[in-house]
């Protein structure tokens, strides 16, 4: 019987042995190859929603959710082209002439490692702003998944963070001295006025549910100012929403969540009164047509006004995203001029309220490998592109007498001066957190 086999196989044409060998393990193969094809689909799928969302490897476009052609000229009538991109360059020799002090979070190197290798552990530090008279203030110690996050009291004297297990401290900047406010909470901010901190988190304990929390700046009278209702609608964002206060220290500004769409909202800190200021219906009324809103910042008492992002809540995400102005005011919105490829927390507005830095985190139009930093106006006209070359990207915050931005990009940290057109490094080993910050 063997032999007859043998003889059989001899006797097929080459093509017809291979059809017959394939034939037999074409059931093991469909199914090796479904299974790869379904594997391939669960990574890309997600990386393609993320890299669209982002724009990681687009350039900047101009597209707007609604045909130009028919669009009411209102809300397209401050788009204009992007100035000339200016080139950066690195000075090592710079100067930098600002008083005050820098806070940023630096990582512990590797024992034994390669230069410049670090642990996902750190530690706040404090330094001039050019970098000298380094000191440890607070042995953070990063906690899995998360930013450090810490803000400055308005007189420079004290630092609020949270530690390892999620609890809120105060921390003296010059003794180094902490306090824990025993609370459990994130994003802690003080009020301009340097009275009270707001925070998200559950208050003084995990069982406590979830909202925006005010306390008094040495974390007594815990007030919850915008309680978290039903599990479907209205719950602050926990991981986007910079929740901002408002110059007068009496309001806040946050991101909610409402009917599935994102929409931005003012909180009074005393009556609890809330108010929607941003929706899609809202929106529309100025000839915008954006569901998804982000990001809030609240510029100065004398501007009084808020800037936002707003997009499409597509299934695929579009690279349509504009910086949104609203005038508190006049409760007015405009767009401004700059097509945002991405949004960072890390934008600030300038002591003076008067312009917006969004930070080089946007592919250049002229090479997608290169980042750019934009200045725009509270008109919402963009007054400078800088190009700050390869591979740096990070966040950004404005010296107090607004003549430098602090650049957390990579693992460095930079001062950049846009009238020299201009950087230099200053700290290595650095972790890009939005809350890298100068004195007030």
């Amino acid at each position: 019987m063997a032999k007859q086999q043998r003889i059989l196989n001899q006797s097929l044409e080459p093509s017809d042995r291979s059809a017959n060998q394939t034939n037999k393990s074409s059931p093991d193969k469909n199914i090796v190859t479904a299974l790869l094809v379904i594997i391939v689909l669960f990574f890309l799928f997600p990386l393609g929603r993320y890299l669209t969302r982002h724009n990681r490897f687009f350039g900047q476009q101009n597209y707007i959710p609604y045909s130009a052609s028919s669009a009411p000229t209102q809300a397209i009538s401050n788009q204009t082209n992007s100035p000339n991109i200016i080139s950066v360059k690195e000075n090592d020799n710079l100067p930098i002439q600002t008083t005050g002090f820098i806070i940023y979070f630096k990582l512990i190197p590797v024992k034994g490692g390669r230069p410049r290798e670090t642990t996902l552990d750190g530690d706040i530090w404090k330094a001039d702003p050019t970098g000298a008279n380094p000191q440890k203030i607070y042995a953070h110690h990063l906690v899995a998944n998360e930013h450090p996050q810490w803000d400055i009291s308005p007189d420079n004297t004290t630092l609020v963070t949270r530690d390892d297990s999620g609890n809120l401290v105060s921390v003296n900047i010059s003794t180094s001295k902490s306090m824990s406010l025993g609370l459990f909470g994130q994003a802690p901010q003080y009020s301009p006025d340097g009275k009270k901190i707001l925070y998200f988190g559950h208050g003084p304990s995990y069982s406590s549910s979830n909202g925006l929390y005010v306390i008094n700046s040495d974390g007594s009278n815990n007030k919850r100012v915008y309680p978290p209702p039903s599990s479907t609608t209205n719950e602050p964002d926990e991981y986007y929403t910079p929740q901002v206060w408002s110059p007068d220290s009496q309001r806040v500004v946050f991101e909610a969540s409402q009917n599935g769409f994102s929409v931005i909202k003012i909180a009074n800190v005393d009556t609890g009164a809330v108010e929607t200021i941003l929706d899609e219906t809202i929106l529309k009324s100025f000839n915008f047509n954006y569901n998804y809103l982000h990001t809030p910042l609240w510029g100065s008492s004398t501007t009084n006004q808020i800037a936002f992002v707003m997009e499409r809540a597509e299934s695929v995400p579009t690279l349509d995203t504009k910086l949104g102005l609203y005038d508190v005011s006049s409760k007015k919105v405009i767009a401004a001029d700059y097509i945002l490829p991405h949004w960072s927390r890390g934008s600030s507005y300038s002591p003076d309220g008067k312009k917006i830095a969004l930070p080089p985190l946007n592919p250049s139009l002229n090479d997608e490998k290169s980042y750019d930093l934009a200045l725009i106006n509270e008109q919402g006209k963009t007054l400078n592109v800088f190009n700050m070359g390869s591979g740096i990207g990070g966040t950004c915050g404005w010296s107090a007498d607004g003549r430098y931005l602090l650049i957390a990009g990579g693992s460095l940290l930079m001062i950049f001066n846009p009238a020299k057109q201009s950087y230099r490094t200053i700290v290595e080993g650095v972790f890009g957190t939005e809350t890298n910050c100068w004195s007030k």
